[in-house]
């Protein structure tokens, strides 16, 4: 009973704002588009109360399901290797950028049961090369990925 009262007095409402919209319209040339508009809001009103009978409560997606799936589910996985897949880019062209040449990486992100971030491993092989610039390595991955981030630097010896 108490939604249709307050049905009632939305209806209500918008029929005194509506009548007072009318009487205020400086130019005849305005008065039917005027009309449209104040038809659609009342029409607005009186369907807003059908929405609830003809589904039956919430009406709302389980967003959460979507975007919080089990671990094994495949879009989780594909949101995984995304995530590693760009991170894994990124260290590339910062370490590129520096000029320093990597024969191997990965990034890989561990995520926990409600799949929020716990930590982030890297493993790194260097050129023989490179094997002096290892500080220079960890610092670079350390500002694409942050200080907490476990950082695995191995050399491939010169051939």
């Amino acid at each position: 009973m108490d939604k249709i009262n307050a049905w009632a007095m939305v209806v209500c409402i918008c029929s005194v704002i509506a009548c007072l919209a009318e009487m205020l319209i400086p130019d005849a040339k305005y008065e039917k588009t005027v009309r449209v508009v104040i038809g659609c809001l009342m029409l607005c009103a009186f369907i807003d109360p059908l929405k609830e009978l003809m589904y039956e409560g919430d009406i709302s997606l389980p967003l959460k399901e979507y975007i919080y799936q089990e671990d094994n589910s495949p879009m989780a996985e594909l949101q995984t290797d995304y995530m590693n897949e760009k991170l894994t880019e990124a260290v590339r062209c910062r370490l590129d950028e520096k000029g320093i040449g990597v024969s191997g990486l990965s990034v890989d992100v561990q995520y926990n049961d409600e799949y929020i971030s716990e930590g982030i491993s890297c493993s790194i092989e260097l050129d023989g090369s490179q094997r002096d610039k290892t500080d220079e390595v960890r610092k670079t991955v350390r500002d694409v990925l942050g200080d907490k981030a476990k950082i695995i630097i191995c050399s491939v010896p010169d051939m």
